[in-house]
């Protein structure tokens, strides 16, 4: 519906904000949020872009693109990048949304799931759009280094379409998992450092040396992230019923976290897996309410919404 609601933890508040009118009612709302101080930066994908006072819950500006926005937000200084489903790159003025430059890239015509995707490191942004290309652009005078094509299948028929999770900026480098491949490249020039067939239905996450991933078919993989090794890869399945004792039975993993310096893996029936940095599990619970959101960790708690959208706060 488009609905941004606003909780206080300290008021025990809560607000509700809605920018669309009547006509967009039956317009199912797909909506990329960033926040900043008081402000929410909002892209849609009916073609809005607007900033809210959150505050005062009132519009600080709004502009109509008239093409659905297709990307995550990110913030630098005093501009707002994202990009559209054209494969246009976008970087607009924080203060009032007006257009700063835009940067055309391959437009594909089929569209997938997969996002374009923006991740920032050290003054420049990455884009990985949805033909496959990445790009390596200055943030401080918007130029391009460098551009690389990491989709091995270029063919844009419905059986080839390219898919890959959020790319990661990590002491110098940059991770990209795509359906057939993991990826690090050197975020300087571009030059892979190493690169091996390896997909994920999880987005890789790295710790310390080690790039952790969960693969389409369910083996918890452990990667040397400086020479690309695997240094172990287990049945999740497998570990789960050999620690319970039971039948192996098939499980959906959600996603997976580093808390503490364990693993945590969330499961599509509302029970955690904890597991050692080794890839040995330690404990396995059941939440009282299932996910239906991402989970959010602020000051030894963990935040998400139940199936009824309601907040559950646990310890």
């Amino acid at each position: 519906k488009g609905n941004i609601f606003i909780y206080s933890f300290k008021n025990k508040d809560l607000k509700k904000f809605n920018f669309y009118k009547k006509n967009f009612k039956n317009i199912e709302k797909q909506l990329n949020i960033i926040l900043e101080d008081n402000k929410i930066f909002v892209t849609d994908n009916i073609g809005y872009f607007y900033a809210i006072d959150y505050i005062n819950s009132k519009i600080i500006w709004a502009k109509n693109y008239k093409i659905p926005l297709r990307s995550n937000v990110k913030l630098t200084k005093n501009k707002i990048i994202f990009a559209d489903q054209n494969n246009n790159l976008i970087f607009a003025n924080k203060n009032n949304g007006e257009i700063v430059k835009r940067i055309p890239t391959e437009e594909v015509l089929v569209k997938n799931n997969f996002q374009n995707n923006l991740t920032i490191g050290e003054g420049t942004l990455f884009f990985l759009n949805v033909f496959g290309s990445l790009y390596s652009i200055n943030l401080n005078n918007l130029k391009i280094n460098w551009v690389l094509n990491i989709n091995e299948s270029l063919e844009l028929d419905l059986g080839n379409l390219f898919e890959a999770q959020s790319t990661k900026f990590y002491s110098k480098k940059l991770t990209v998992l795509t359906n057939k491949n993991l990826s690090v490249l050197n975020a300087n020039n571009g030059s892979y450092v190493f690169n091996i067939p390896l997909s994920g239905k999880t987005e890789p996450l790295i710790s310390g040396n080690q790039i952790f991933i969960i693969t389409k078919n369910n083996l918890l993989v452990c990667v040397d992230f400086n020479t690309g090794k695997i240094i172990y890869s287990y049945n999740i399945n497998q570990k789960i019923a050999d620690y319970l004792k039971i039948k192996k039975n098939k499980v959906n993993v959600n996603l997976i976290r580093v808390i503490n310096n364990n693993l945590y893996l969330f499961l599509h029936n509302s029970y955690i897996v904890k597991f050692n940095i080794r890839g040995e599990i330690k404990e396995i619970q059941k939440l009282k309410k299932q996910m239906s959101s991402d989970p959010i960790f602020i000051d030894g708690e963990m935040i998400y919404l139940d199936k009824k959208n309601k907040l559950i706060v646990v310890d």
